[in-house]
């Protein structure tokens, strides 16, 4: 019966190890794909260059015509489907791959802020 104790615990602090373990493994591919998404969006920061010379103001056609499809929306996505998302895509598991997403998502949302803040003509 002690010996069987004795074992239980030590399955127990085991299976509490690999628990630990598979965290800071979660934690450090985390911080890995959130370091890969700085350095992807350092590569389409051509497409952001183009927000700075972009127009605040839109006359009335500019505005129906944006409203239904923003021509630099279209070309973003355009972009990142082309050049992000399907040469990626095979490369990663789907888990990691929707972090991947999730992560770029929050990241690009940011800098487009922070674009359009920059240039913007008329702050909050």
């Amino acid at each position: 019966m002690f010996v069987a104790a004795t074992e239980g615990e030590r399955i127990k602090s085991c299976l509490h190890e690999i628990r630990d373990i598979s965290s800071i493994f979660r934690q450090l591919s985390h911080d890995a794909i959130k370091d890969f998404v700085q350095g992807v969006l350092s590569h389409i920061r051509p497409i952001f260059d183009t927000i700075s010379g972009q127009s605040y103001e839109l006359n009335e056609d500019q505005y129906s015509e944006h409203e239904g499809c923003d021509p630099w929306v279209q070309h973003l996505l355009a972009e990142l489907e082309q050049k992000v998302f399907q040469n990626l895509r095979p490369h990663f598991v789907s888990t990691s791959f929707d972090v991947f997403i999730g992560l770029f998502a929050e990241a690009l949302a940011a800098r487009m802020e922070v674009e359009t803040t920059k240039t913007n003509p008329y702050p909050a």
